[in-house]
């Protein structure tokens, strides 16, 4: 993990001070906290910490630290929210929930622990939360949007210690902060998340509810990294940034169907209780389930992807569909396993597609793809057919040392490389031809060496340029 730039910007202090003023909050009287002598509310900080290593220990992740992000001290995360003084509360809002975390080794991966199991936070009956959330987002400056009768929600909400913090730098990115944060559900359907600056939602090992987005506007990038989440509903939503739940562990489903992201989405390490949808969506960058653990059905249906689809040491629980997806770049399920299929039928990749050492326990289906480089399956575990019926590779088809019980198919592919069975084990015990090239185009080899095949090889009509046995 990289050193953290906890030395910010501090050029011009007199500057950002008036910078920090036209973004924080005016601590002026209101008639639900009392006044000090000298009219103005008396505030504490929050005394609330992360330390990204000690989770990392404990939660078994893998979270790093941007170099550019002067809001960590090392390692360190310290919330710089206020508290009203005279509340007797030790921490703001967001980390009411949140035991202390201090320097004590022991007790401090226990304290992170009983955190992340807290419930979400309570807000008076006639405050959306929701709406908090989305005026702190966007930076505004005042309760006027808020619904209902705010008169018990404290001051301090809105407020970042400038005296802890460096820069107006520093403090737009802690207005979008909730790293650790206990919160409920976040419904923003519709909603527009676009303040005046780039800077990250931030809601990194935060305890979530029933994430609601769908059709919202998004002017930055999200980060769930780490978080606890019950559902990710971010159907149709208009993102112009990156999406990550890298490390999350979500206990329903996570949906971006029809979303369109000019960045990545990314759930690399995730563990996901549903299934993950992305049927339909615009993806810029490209969608990386890199050691993910989804228990429901993985859908890229008809999904338009600018970069790859990685895919990699995945434990899948169920099915794969790329059916009809246009992939600009790479489709890769490396020593992945699938307990049910994976499909690419009429998928156009542009890049490889590789299954190196997967473990798939139905079948494989690439009929009718048009796909721009190789296919691998070297070493690949199928448990059922693989199938490359009508399909157009730009490149070589291996099957190299793979293990198949079911068929292989190629009946009309067009192959402009080599077909590589060799060292292959292949057994269908219910069909005679077990191998099939009838009808195919293969412009170069077609490599059948130390092949064990029970069963036929079906060549009819096939237009190889050389073809070796032996």
């Amino acid at each position: 993990m990289g050193g953290i730039n906890s030395n910010t910007n501090t050029e011009s202090a007199s500057n950002e001070q008036l910078d920090l003023k036209s973004e924080k909050k005016n601590n002026t009287t209101r008639s639900r906290n009392r006044p000090g002598s000298d009219g103005k509310i008396a505030l504490t900080t929050c005394g609330f910490s992360l330390n990204i290593e000690d989770w990392n220990d404990v939660h078994d992740t893998d979270i790093e630290i941007r170099d550019d992000d002067p809001t960590w001290d090392g390692s360190t995360w310290n919330c710089h929210r206020k508290v009203v003084a005279e509340s007797g509360r030790e921490h703001c809002i967001f980390h009411q929930n949140a035991p202390e975390v201090d320097g004590i080794e022991g007790k401090q991966k226990a304290r992170i622990a009983e955190h992340v199991s807290e419930d979400a936070i309570e807000f008076p009956a006639d405050v959306d939360p929701s709406q908090v959330f989305l005026d702190l987002v966007n930076g505004k400056s005042d309760s006027d949007g808020w619904t209902g009768n705010t008169q018990e929600l404290p001051d301090e909400i809105w407020q970042v210690d400038e005296e802890k913090t460096n820069s107006a730098d520093e403090y737009k990115r802690r207005r979008k902060q909730f790293i650790g944060s206990v919160l409920g559900d976040i419904d923003l359907t519709y909603e527009s998340l676009n303040a005046d600056d780039m800077y990250p939602i931030d809601l990194r090992c935060a305890r979530l509810g029933r994430i609601n987005w769908e059709n919202a506007r998004v002017s930055h990038d999200l980060s769930m990294q780490g978080s606890r989440v019950d559902t990710a509903s971010l159907t149709d939503m208009d993102m112009s940034g990156d999406v990550s739940l890298n490390n999350a562990d979500v206990s329903g489903d996570v949906s971006l169907n029809n979303a369109d992201v000019d960045g990545d989405i990314s759930l690399n390490n995730a563990d996901v209780d549903g299934g993950i949808s992305l049927n339909n969506a615009n993806v810029d960058g490209g969608i990386s389930l890199n050691n993910a653990n989804v228990d429901g059905d993985v859908w890229l249906l008809k999904t338009n992807v600018d970069g790859d689809v990685s895919v990699k040491y995945a434990g899948l629980d169920r099915l794969v569909s790329l059916n009809n997806a246009d992939v600009s770049g790479d489709v890769s399920l490396k020593d992945a396993d699938v307990e049910k299929y994976v499909s690419l039928k009429d998928a156009d990749v542009d890049g490889t597609v590789s299954l190196m050492r997967a473990n798939v326990d139905e079948y494989v289906s690439l009929n009718n793809a048009d796909l721009g480089r190789y296919v691998s399956l070297l070493r690949a575990n199928i448990n059922g057919r693989v199938s490359l019926m009508r399909a157009n590779v730009n490149g070589t088809v291996s099957l190299e040392r793979a293990d198949v019980d079911g068929t292989v198919s190629l009946e009309r592919a067009d192959v402009d490389g080599t077909v590589s069975l060799e060292r292959a084990d292949v057994y269908e015990n219910f069909s005679r031809e077990t191998v099939s090239l009838d009808h195919a185009d293969v412009d170069e080899n077609l490599l059948l060496v130390d092949a064990d095949v029970d069963g036929d090889i079906s060549l009819e009509d096939v237009g190889v340029e050389n073809m070796s046995r032996s």
